[in-house]
């Protein structure tokens, strides 16, 4: 993870945190946001397959960014957006745009579970 994304004690100054784990593709769609729009993230590693529970009433991915905590992909990818990104072409206001985008986005979670869930009943 380290070489991929900037990860700095907690010590030196305030970061959101992401519960992920790894096996999941919801939380990999938001670590490539995380690199893309190129923010600092306190990233906690969850192991799902281990039975490992945390204090964000057990949902991955879970962010929390000072009061605010989100969960979900899709909820903390726009949140990540509208709070980080230098740049408006993520997440444009315009609405025949974002119906777009909100349709890639179900499409994505929908297809990326479904072929998690056969490889992993698979092997």
């Amino acid at each position: 993870m380290g070489k991929f994304f900037k990860i700095r004690p907690l010590y030196l100054e305030y970061q959101p945190i992401l519960y992920f784990s790894p096996s999941s593709p919801q939380c990999m769609t938001v670590l490539m946001l995380i690199k893309h729009i190129n923010i600092t993230i306190d990233l906690r590693v969850i192991d799902l397959f281990q039975g490992e529970l945390f204090s964000a009433q057990c949902s991955v991915p879970s962010l929390i960014d000072g009061d605010a905590t989100v969960k979900g992909s899709d909820a903390i990818s726009i949140y990540l957006i509208e709070k980080y990104a230098k740049e408006d072409n993520l997440y444009p206001m315009n609405q025949d745009k974002l119906s777009l985008i909100h349709s890639q986005l179900q499409f994505l979670n929908v297809h990326l579970t479904l072929i998690l869930c056969s490889s992993t009943i698979l092997s």
